[in-house]
């Protein structure tokens, strides 16, 4: 339950910005009404996603990997046009709602979450993580990772997804609310 929550979370913040094009779109036309839900949405979103990073971090047990090699993700930048090139397009409620409802769904089921500007305001950065058993995993981590062996201790977030937080870190974040 928690990690389809996750997905769903990261899924939506991986388009959200395409909420802050509509509402620029929507106060450019002086629809100040529709432009202020949609910063909201684009919020709440945000919000929702770093509340479920840090239930994760206080909640998930983690797990001791190995891991070999370490990289940043490569940066997929499909979602990152169509989340801006979206809102440049006049289009109807009932397109506009079919085309996120479409985004969102290729970005759940292929696991693109590569590129996700709000997690890196977060400070969140993902890598492509390759562990001792040669198993290529994708790692969203608290902070940059320099060096392989930097990385102990994961948590499961959802299926071939882990997540790191630096240990520093975990136990400040466990002692705030």
């Amino acid at each position: 339950m928690l990690s389809n929550a996750i997905k769903t979370m990261l899924t939506l913040s991986s388009i959200s910005p395409a909420f802050l094009g509509y509402a620029l779109k929507d106060f450019m036309e002086r629809d100040f009404v529709s432009g202020t839900g949609w910063v909201i949405a684009c919020w709440a979103v945000i919000s929702l996603s770093k509340s479920l990073l840090k239930f994760a971090v206080r909640n998930i047990p983690a797990r001791t990997v190995t891991i070999e090699s370490v990289r940043p993700a490569e940066k997929d930048i499909f979602p990152f046009l169509v989340s801006y090139v979206l809102p440049m397009l006049s289009i109807d409620g009932y397109t506009l709602a079919f085309m996120l409802f479409l985004l969102g769904f290729i970005v759940y089921f292929s696991d693109v979450y590569s590129f996700n500007p709000f997690l890196n305001v977060l400070n969140f950065h993902i890598y492509e993580v390759t562990t001792s058993e040669k198993v290529s995993l994708l790692l969203i981590s608290k902070g940059r990772i320099y060096k392989a062996e930097d990385v102990r201790k994961v948590r499961l977030i959802f299926e071939g997804v882990f997540l790191f937080v630096p240990d520093s870190l975990s136990s400040v974040q466990k002692n705030t609310k």
